[in-house]
């Protein structure tokens, strides 16, 4: 690995001709992809030479990286595609990012097929349990179909139930509305009852009395 300070910034892409000074650094805590492992791996399988990255020094604080990688053809060497990586006040991220825009250029123009592990088997154990499902939903039909008679039978007696309830509040509410005009009833009854008696006696006095 080698650093070299750039003398001046019109060396650097047009879109890196500016870097903004920085006085403080907030480090966070991140999961860090090696990249460049990866693009060691990838140069290991294709037999070539792993590709050398160069980290500058573009301002104060802060490093470009970059790797100059070698595209073949038939085991000859047609052109060298140099890739820039994003400016980083750390080193290791300025290297890290370079590696990967390497990998991404590696994938398109040599036509790499990277496969992606965990979303294959991702693939697999979701096939897998809709197999499963699938096999108890068609085994299980027609215990299924047998749970939802007794079910719409319960739902019938709860409403039967709710109607008799019902019904029965009703009558007791008659009965007692009943009792209460019968009982409405025996005091007219009685009052009418009791004023006749007292006319019967007033008559009899008077009599008596003439």
């Amino acid at each position: 690995m080698r650093i070299l300070p750039l003398p001046t910034l019109h060396l650097l892409p047009p879109f890196l001709a500016t870097v903004p000074a920085v006085t403080e650094v907030v480090e966070m805590s991140v999961i860090q992809l090696f990249y460049s492992k990866l693009l060691e791996k990838f140069a290991e399988k294709l037999g070539v030479e792993t590709p050398e990255c160069v980290v500058t020094v573009v301002a104060e604080g802060w490093f470009l990286a970059y790797i100059d990688l070698p595209i073949a053809r038939s085991g000859i060497v047609i052109k060298i595609v140099r890739n820039w990586g994003a400016p980083s006040p750390d080193f290791k991220v300025a290297k890290e990012d370079a590696a990967h825009v390497a990998i991404q250029r590696m994938k398109g123009k040599l036509d790499l097929q990277i496969k992606n592990t965990n979303y294959d088997d991702f693939i697999l154990y979701k096939s897998l349990y809709d197999n499963v499902t699938r096999f108890w939903i068609f085994s299980n039909s027609d215990l299924l179909r047998q749970f939802k008679n007794p079910k719409r039978e319960y739902n019938l007696l709860k409403d039967c139930y709710a109607s008799a309830v019902v019904e029965k509040v009703e009558s007791i509410a008659e009965q007692v509305k009943m009792r209460r005009t019968i009982d409405e009833c025996h005091v007219t009854i009685n009052y009418l009852h009791a004023d006749r008696i007292a006319t019967v006696a007033d008559l009899s006095e008077a009599e008596s009395a003439s």
